[in-house]
């Protein structure tokens, strides 16, 4: 069971705006405070940092596609 909520808790984290402590009220914890507890106990971090490392990551990918993307245009272009 946990493992389904600890699911719903990342994919709202890196897919949504909600706060923190909307996501918690959403998934029916009491308080936010427990959700963070909970979050920290299951990933080893807190809610906020799992999407700030989140939002690094995909940054670097989004950056990394559009610079492979402009190569693939260069090569094709030149053949």
């Amino acid at each position: 069971m946990s493992a389904r909520i600890n699911l719903e808790e990342k994919r709202l984290l890196m897919h949504t705006d909600y706060s923190v402590s909307d996501i918690a009220e959403k998934l029916n914890f009491k308080e936010p405070t427990h959700f963070n507890k909970f979050f920290k106990r299951e990933t080893g971090c807190t809610p906020t940092e799992f999407r700030q490392q989140y939002l690094i990551l995909y940054d670097r990918v989004s950056t990394n596609l559009a610079w492979l993307a402009g190569i693939l245009f260069i090569f094709t272009w030149l053949n």
